[in-house]
């Protein structure tokens, strides 16, 4: 199924998600990347997310989260709707 959905992207969208390279596209942007991350997580380590973080030239926030993989919203809803809602506060650029 995996190959099909790859194939699919490719024909219809141009796009070789075989080549994706998510330090090198972090490095390249300059939009803002908010990035939460389980420190239990055992699908993916959260080692990703840190060399995501030092690759973004501080184009990112790193949120490290005691939780597995997902759910941190689950973990403290307060503290989780606080830090996204000042995070999306502090890098949406007002209509003009």
């Amino acid at each position: 199924m995996i190959d099909s959905a790859l194939w699919y992207v490719r024909m219809r969208y141009g796009v070789d998600l075989n080549q994706a390279n998510p330090l090198d596209a972090i490095a390249k942007t300059c939009t803002p990347v908010l990035l939460i991350h389980g420190l239990s997580d055992s699908n993916i380590p959260s080692t990703n997310s840190v060399e995501l973080h030092q690759a973004s030239l501080q184009s990112s926030e790193l949120w490290l989260v005691r939780m597995r993989h997902c759910g941190a919203s689950a973990v403290d809803k307060s503290q989780f709707d606080a830090r996204v809602l000042q995070w999306f506060h502090q890098h949406t650029v007002p209509c003009q």
